[in-house]
């Protein structure tokens, strides 16, 4: 079994001019790694992660993922691929800034009422970048995910 470690800080000066970092490291053990890199042009669509292509992926699932991109993108969370039952939603990275996230699960609820995780928490089936930006900005996405 491997590891890797994810350190960050977040410094926040505030008008007295004092620091309040809030700062995190951890450590993931993982078994299976992949690590891909995408150059996207402006309006380009690529599907990123489909564990289903068993040619092109070599983890099916995640528990860490980490995306991260040199302009804006945004990411496209898929559950759920048949026609019906689809549920998309969608997270702007801002470039430079890394998006974490601790599983594939993704929490399918239409109530706050609900009273068991187990009927609304579902893998996300595959993750889409689309590059936004108006001018000719290309994206270098980074994807890493580990299980």
């Amino acid at each position: 079994m491997a590891t890797m470690r994810v350190k960050g800080e977040l410094l926040d000066t505030d008008d007295s001019s004092a620091v309040d970092p809030d700062r995190f490291d951890k450590s993931i053990a993982y078994t299976q790694k992949e690590k891909k890199r995408y150059v996207l042009a402006p309006g380009t669509r690529q599907i990123i992660w489909d564990p289903t292509d068993e040619l092109s992926e070599a983890t099916s699932d995640f528990d860490f993922m980490m995306l991260k991109s040199d302009a804006e993108v945004d990411i496209q969370f898929t559950r759920a691929k048949s026609a019906s039952g689809v549920a998309r939603f969608s997270f702007r990275l801002l470039a430079g800034m890394p998006l974490f996230l601790g599983a594939d699960d993704s929490f399918g609820a239409n109530s706050v009422t609900a009273t068991s995780t187990a009927s609304v928490i579902q893998a996300i089936d595959y993750l889409v970048a689309v590059n936004r930006t108006a001018n000719s900005t290309t994206a270098n996405l980074t994807m890493v995910l580990a299980t």
